[in-house]
């Protein structure tokens, strides 16, 4: 992780999870879901996803 993510990670009260090898999910201090694959510069909200519906990447 880069020094910046690791900053909001420790000391921005963001939550990380990996969710399956390459699959992660960042989860704000708001309660929002962030679903990202490192390296391939793709995000998806998954706040509002029933189920934790997998991300469309």
């Amino acid at each position: 992780m880069c020094h910046r993510h690791h900053r909001l990670k420790s000391d921005g009260g963001f939550r990380l999870r990996q969710i399956s090898p390459g699959l992660y999910e960042w989860i704000t201090p708001t309660g929002h879901r962030y679903l990202t694959r490192p390296g391939t510069g793709q995000a998806h909200d998954a706040t509002a996803d029933p189920y934790d519906a997998p991300p469309p990447f």
